[in-house]
């Protein structure tokens, strides 16, 4: 990657984290528009050896750097090419806002949200951050790309438990256990349960926006179970269950 090519802008805020910065920028010679990413922390050489893996597959619904680096100390530059699609939670706030929500396109969030996650875990990997900010909507088709590789790991033992701004299974905050493929699923069943319901100020309880049917309600209770013996193995299985409910 030569930065000596691109003109770096102004920062993007909200897209940027405490583990990377991004930046828009343009190619002096192209005028292509680009975001540069730029880590605030090295990498260990195992997630470093994971991201050269990932940015090796080949996916429709995956958003893949153009170019990347690694710099001096385990710092990762990436470049990725502009998307002006909104992030799933930007979206999803439009389409509550104007009761636009319905099953069907959930669905199709979620199987391709799911597919992708489940070549992660033929691969070994969890992406371990599965998030709706993570996730880029095209408004029209309803195509998505999965994004933000900064967390992947192999799956691990967590010896001590840790607190997360983000939703997490509650075996992550009282460690002394596996970490495995059932984080994505998770994390994948606080995306459908988001998708498909509304926070109730009043009551504090999440309220379905439509008519859920009954299968929908028990894939989003058992993907998001507290006991790991409930709660489907791999996003695969998860994915078997929500092509039911075609």
């Amino acid at each position: 990657m030569n930065l000596e090519d691109l003109e770096i802008g102004e920062q993007d805020w909200s897209d940027s984290s405490y583990r990377s910065r991004i930046y828009y920028c343009t190619n002096k010679i192209t005028k292509e528009e680009f975001a540069l990413k730029k880590s605030r922390q090295p990498f260990p050489e195992e997630r470093i050896e994971l991201m050269k893996k990932v940015f090796q597959l080949s996916h429709p619904n995956l958003l893949l750097p153009v170019d990347w680096e690694i710099t001096a100390f385990g710092f990762v530059n990436e470049l990725y090419k502009k998307i002006e699609w909104p992030t799933l939670d930007r979206l999803l706030y439009e389409l509550k806002e104007d009761e636009k929500v319905n099953l069907a396109d959930m669905l199709r969030i979620m199987l391709q949200l799911t597919e992708v996650l489940s070549l992660f875990h033929k691969e070994g990997i969890i992406h371990h951050d599965v998030r709706d900010r993570n996730i880029f909507v095209d408004r029209e088709s309803l195509d998505i790309r999965v994004y933000d590789y900064n967390c992947i790991t192999k799956p691990y033992f967590l010896r001590t438990g840790r607190d997360s701004r983000n939703p997490v299974p509650p075996e992550y905050m009282k460690g002394n256990c596996a970490i495995d493929f059932q984080f994505d699923v998770y994390q994948a069943g606080h995306i459908f349960r988001n998708t498909t319901h509304s926070c109730d100020f009043q009551s504090k309880k999440m309220e379905p926006l439509f008519d859920l049917p009954e299968k929908a309600r028990e894939i989003i209770n058992r993907a998001l179970s507290e006991d790991r013996k409930e709660r489907y193995r791999d996003c695969s299985e998860l994915q078997s269950e929500l092509k039911s409910l075609l």
